[in-house]
């Protein structure tokens, strides 16, 4: 009888232990489940905040590709205008060439600081699910500082010594209203404003001048080699922002 029972009292303990255990495993499950749907809900927050985010990059990525490739068209046309026999110097809107190619569009320094430091930094980069997703926005992240260091390259060779060469020369006013018109007219956009009010300078450019000295010559090589240098670091941010979009569309609820 002693036997009888412990053998009963022993299965009726394993079942109590099974019971709790298969309890604990629920518990644990509705809990890890609860923990997943939290998530996925911060995970489509943060989408969205991508997505706005990404509308402003794609947008300056743009411009900044184009005001580049422009830089460089621009600055080969001179070029070849200084490679003809001096009397054969000619060219109009010699203001119009001067203010595209000294144009900078400081994108990557304005973004040294983006929408992955922002998240990285916050801990909320561990509630993107997709690690496709997380890879794209890091590599767009180191393109983007690499973007920043280039532009300040370009910055500086243009304000040390692309500028200074070309104020010996040039009428600034006119340059200065041929940058507006270009800005207003290829892209909507007038970030200097309406600083310079005379219609015309008293200076007027001095192209045969300009043409006839060999250091433009040289700068313009330098300063063609210096933009075309941005223009794949550009076309590849325009790339990875065209791919997490595409990433984060996938995974918008």
């Amino acid at each position: 009888m002693e036997t009888n029972h412990f053998r009963k009292y022993f299965l009726y303990a394993l079942g109590e232990i099974a019971l709790v255990v298969i309890g604990i495993l629920i518990a644990l499950n509705i809990n890890n489940w609860n923990q997943y749907q939290q998530a996925r809900v911060e995970e489509q927050r943060i989408l969205s905040s991508i997505g706005a985010e990404l509308g402003n990059l794609s947008w300056q990525s743009r411009r900044g590709y184009d005001i580049y490739k422009d830089v460089v068209k621009y600055s080969n046309s001179l070029l070849s205008v200084l490679q003809q026999p001096a009397s054969d110097y000619n060219i109009d809107s010699l203001e119009h060439y001067l203010a595209v190619i000294t144009n900078r569009w400081m994108f990557g320094k304005s973004n040294v600081t983006n929408i992955y430091d922002a998240l990285a930094a916050s801990g909320e980069l561990k509630f993107i699910e997709s690690d496709e997703l997380r890879t794209n926005l890091t590599y767009l992240d180191r393109q983007l500082l690499l973007l920043s260091v280039y532009e300040d390259l370009h910055n500086d060779f243009v304000n040390t010594h692309l500028r200074p060469f070309l104020n010996e020369y040039m009428d600034g006013i006119s340059v200065y209203k041929e940058r507006s018109k270009y800005l207003i007219y290829n892209f909507n956009f007038s970030p200097e404003g309406e600083y310079v009010t005379s219609d015309e300078g008293r200076f007027k450019t001095d192209s045969k001048m300009m043409f006839n000295n060999r250091k433009f010559s040289n700068l313009l090589i330098d300063h063609i080699r210096n933009s075309s240098s941005l223009i794949p670091i550009y076309e590849r941010i325009i790339n990875y922002i065209e791919t997490i979009e595409s990433l984060k569309n996938e995974k918008i609820q």
